[in-house]
């Protein structure tokens, strides 16, 4: 019986461009020193131009068909991670893992999933949008505009103001505001951007994170326990660390148990209304009163040597052998 084929698509056009180059290399990297004996990987590269190239040669998704059975998306950001691609393959009858088009659209746009947390009853912090002055069909200035930007999200939140693109992943273009002064400096330095901004309330507490896989060890959704990744000076998802750097995180760290239950359940939670499918991961903030908030949810996690959905599964006697030989099984 010959190995089962597996496309492992990385780079793409988006900003996370370097992640999913990492992301891509660390699952063929695993394909091929734990996994050769059942499947041979093929690594398509996507520049940043949106070219698509095996082995150094430009190739279609017509082609993809007879020279992969699956592909597994590393793709981050925009294209790869929002659902463009995944109508690309559904329409292409390609199977691939992760979520379809509708869950990564939803989980993607963090006004839209917000916006099902809110009517599903899963706490997360207030927020406001802030349409970008680029798409803006306006005769005012843009300096009037970020300082009435500004002073609304002053009338509708305190001090301090997390200030994000309202697609993106692995805080890229994340801005923490602690004065008027870093607020407009924030939103000016995303105001021009084809993009609109979501600004949320920022709440002091400890950080943590969640992973679900469906049918993970006999698990509907199987649940990491939560990881502790505030214990880096600063916030660690707006923070990048070297190959070899120690990783800061903690598995339970200064979560109780209690607490511990909350994340899972409230992670599986997000998963399902969002219609999300095979594998991601979400996070969270504790206030000081133990208040638990969704801050957002990762559709296609990182998966590098130093993410931590598999720092997560190493803490469970786990790792990217048996997560990546347990994913590609479900997408056969």
């Amino acid at each position: 019986m010959s190995n089962i084929r597996v496309g492992v698509l990385r780079g793409g056009p988006s900003n996370e461009y370097d992640v999913s180059l990492q992301t891509g290399a660390h699952v063929l990297e695993t394909l091929r020193n734990s996994l050769s004996h059942i499947y041979t990987p093929v690594d398509i590269f996507v520049s940043r131009e949106g070219e698509w190239l095996v082995n150094g040669m430009p190739t279609t998704l017509p082609k993809l068909q007879s020279s992969v059975d699956v592909i597994w998306n590393a793709l981050h950001g925009h294209f790869g991670e929002d659902g463009q691609l995944q109508k690309m393959l559904d329409d292409s009858g390609i199977k691939y893992t992760g979520s379809g088009a509708l869950g990564s659209a939803r989980g993607m746009n963090k006004y839209m999933a917000k916006e099902i947390f809110e009517n599903e009853g899963i706490p997360t912090p207030k927020y406001m949008v802030v349409t970008s002055y680029a798409s803006l069909r306006s005769t005012m200035t843009p300096e009037y505009y970020i300082n009435d930007v500004v002073q609304k999200i002053f009338r509708t939140m305190a001090p301090w103001w997390v200030v994000k693109p309202k697609s993106g992943g692995s805080s890229q273009d994340v801005y923490i505001a602690k004065t008027l002064p870093e607020l407009y400096e924030a939103i000016e330095n995303n105001i021009y951007h084809n993009e609109d901004i979501l600004v949320e309330e920022h709440i002091n507490g400890v950080e943590a994170t969640v992973g679900v896989i469906e049918g993970f060890r006999g698990n509907e959704f199987y649940t990491t326990l939560p990881v502790d990744v505030g214990t880096a000076k600063g916030s660690i998802f707006v923070k990048n660390f070297e190959e070899d750097a120690e990783l800061p995180y903690r598995t339970r760290g200064r979560i109780s148990g209690v607490e511990s239950e909350q994340m899972q359940a409230l992670a599986r939670m997000v998963h399902k209304v969002l219609g999300l499918k095979d594998y991601s991961r979400t996070d969270f903030i504790v206030d000081k009163n133990g208040k638990i908030y969704v801050l957002e949810v990762n559709n296609l996690p990182g998966l590098t040597k130093q993410s931590l959905l598999p720092f997560a599964l190493r803490s469970h006697g786990s790792g990217m052998e048996e997560f990546v030989h347990h994913v590609l099984s479900r997408n056969l």
